[in-house]
């Protein structure tokens, strides 16, 4: 499915938190390609061919790490978290994105958490 930012307007109140998908380009390992987005409490209809919406799938094993974050400082909440994969054995799927999800707490100059979420398998 597909949808408009004028779309994106009239369901802001379905709107949950925002998030950023990245896995390695399939052209260049060096690479990344990067997918942001926004979850929805329900399916909305779409006409735009600018923005899509999907449903990831269910993945069966997930590395996740939860990170009060300042917006305007670097974090290394990734990067702690694939230290950990590494050091117990752990593998990240390429198939599926990892993913970052941002909340705002709801209190006024509330913190702003991060959650990364990895797709993983063990290395047997």
């Amino acid at each position: 499915m597909k949808w408009s930012g004028s779309d994106l307007g009239k369901q802001k109140r379905q709107l949950l938190p925002q998030m950023v998908m990245w896995k390695e380009s399939e052209s260049n390992e060096a690479e990344f390609e990067l997918e942001v987005a926004y979850s929805l409490k329900q399916e909305i209809a779409v006409s735009s061919d600018i923005l899509n919406v999907r449903m990831l799938p269910e993945e069966p094993m997930m590395a996740t790490l939860l990170q009060r974050v300042d917006p305007f400082v670097p974090s290394t909440t990734c990067i702690d978290l694939a230290k950990w994969l590494e050091d117990n054995h752990y593998r990240i799927k390429k198939d599926q994105p990892g993913r970052e999800v941002y909340v705002q707490s709801l209190e006024e100059n509330g913190d702003t958490f991060v959650e990364v979420q990895i797709p993983i398998e063990s290395k047997s």
